[in-house]
């Protein structure tokens, strides 16, 4: 199964973004795949496509996200208190949200999509 991250989802519906083709690579060569998305990352995608596109495109990234057909993952309770305890030991720029699905691929062995440098490679899908 592979995580969904926000830059990732960013990429595949903005024909313009710098990663976009490699985006729709990605997919490509993952049909067989099921995808997952966390609250946080579907807030955060809500957050980053309002600033970057307006609230309209926003609330149509969100809606295009389901051409996914994501499982949705929440993370609440101990999980927080997990991810937490690993934003505060790394050492890295990492935000909460890069945490919250570092703490999902090893808790669940889930890939990540993601074009984010703070990943390990192991754990990043190609």
């Amino acid at each position: 199964m592979i995580l969904l991250n926000t830059d990732f989802v960013i990429a595949y519906f903005d024909v313009k973004h710098t990663y976009h083709n490699r985006a729709i690579k990605l997919i490509r060569n993952n049909t067989e795949s099921d995808f997952a998305i966390s609250n946080l990352v579907k807030q955060e995608l809500a957050t980053v496509s309002c600033l970057r596109f307006g609230y309209t495109e926003a609330k149509k990234t969100i809606k295009s996200v389901d051409f996914f057909d994501p499982k949705n993952i929440f993370i609440r309770g101990d999980d927080t208190k997990r991810v937490w305890d690993l934003y505060f030991k790394q050492s890295t720029r990492m935000s909460f949200i890069d945490a919250s699905n570092i703490y999902l691929s090893k808790k669940l062995n889930l890939k990540i999509a993601s074009f984010d440098k703070v990943y390990p490679n192991s754990i990043l899908v190609s």
